[in-house]
């Protein structure tokens, strides 16, 4: 039985590869959405990483107690929340009723704009990192808002490139914003988020410019090298840091070392879901049992984890704190 489990979640994850790819062919959905995005991580974290652990009995350091039956329960969850979710994006869609009620006047706005926009984002950005955790309260979301300014920055320079591809002026703002974002976003890290933040933006910027509009087949030949691009410095990246290093190390060292590092173990890596799965099967064995469910709780963290722990010195911990203890 949880050989069957483990084919239909990995079933599961063809469907919706498919889909994707499908609906991405016929331009019903974008192959660059905030869903694809989504259902990506999600097939990699929820999918293919319990089936791999289910199929192997290796859970790591998470203990199991009936694989079997447990993962029966995650499947029953996973097919559920699949068609939930797909259901209501496509058939609620609540960003589009929000959008209509905030109509934006059309206007045509010069790319010298946007380039002098990302370059403005970029001058804030670098010394809001590097400065702005000495100011008392601001230093968490000093590092999270220079991260964020660089990956906007990065997104509106792949716009403006996206159709001045081959202009020399826009290929050098490009490269240093890109450069500058780099640095932002790898400077002290041990987490691939700024990273992946910092790619995705440039890539979404050059999608939604010009690439979204081009043939199928076209299409899919632009986006692969942007694909591989992502995915072999994320790679390089995720192969570095298991040294832990790489959050006191200079910018210098840890590019030199991605430029050395094993892309391959990177790749297993980053598509393995690092035991997220194993979590999940985990959490289903241990609530409400041993722990109390916290309904919403998510959603209540968003709202108050911006004010500073020493003006609050009681304020609630993430969940991942308590799952980690």
């Amino acid at each position: 039985m949880q050989n069957l489990t483990v084919f239909f979640l990995y079933f599961l994850a063809f469907v919706l590869c498919l889909m994707m790819l499908k609906q991405g062919l016929s331009r019903s959905v974008d192959f660059f959405s905030v869903r694809n995005l989504y259902l990506f991580g999600f097939i990699v974290y929820q999918l293919l990483n319990p089936a791999s652990a289910l199929y192997s009995e290796n859970f790591t350091f998470f203990q199991i107690a009936s694989p079997a039956e447990t993962g029966k329960t995650f499947l029953l969850y996973a097919y559920l929340f699949v068609g939930v979710f797909l259901l209501s994006y496509h058939k609620l869609k609540p960003s589009r009723w929000l959008a209509r009620k905030f109509p934006a006047p059309q206007r045509e706005i010069s790319d010298s704009f946007f380039l002098g926009l990302a370059i403005a984002l970029i001058l804030f950005a670098v010394p809001l990192r590097f400065f702005g955790h000495s100011v008392p309260g601001l230093s968490i979301a000093s590092t999270q808002t220079s991260i964020a300014m660089a990956a906007v920055a990065c997104a509106i320079a792949g716009w403006v490139w996206g159709n001045r591809r081959l202009n020399l002026a826009v290929i050098a703002i490009l490269c240093f914003i890109v450069g500058a974002s780099f640095v932002i976003s790898m400077t002290g890290a041990f987490g691939r988020r700024p990273l992946i933040g910092i790619l995705l933006g440039l890539a979404w910027g050059a999608y939604y410019r010009r690439a979204r509009y081009m043939k199928p087949a076209k299409l899919l030949v632009t986006l692969s090298p942007i694909f591989v691009f992502v995915v072999v410095a994320v790679s390089a990246f995720t192969a570095i840091r298991h040294n832990r290093d790489t959050a006191t190390a200079s910018i210098q060292d840890t590019t030199r070392k991605m430029a050395s590092a094993d892309i391959n173990a990177g790749v297993l890596d980053v598509f393995g879901g690092q035991t997220c799965g194993s979590a999940s099967l985990w959490a289903i064995e241990q609530w409400p049992d041993r722990f109390d469910y916290k309904p919403l709780f998510s959603l209540k963290f968003m709202a108050y984890w911006y004010v500073p722990r020493y003006i609050w010195p009681e304020k609630p911990a993430p969940l991942s704190k308590d799952i980690a203890r």
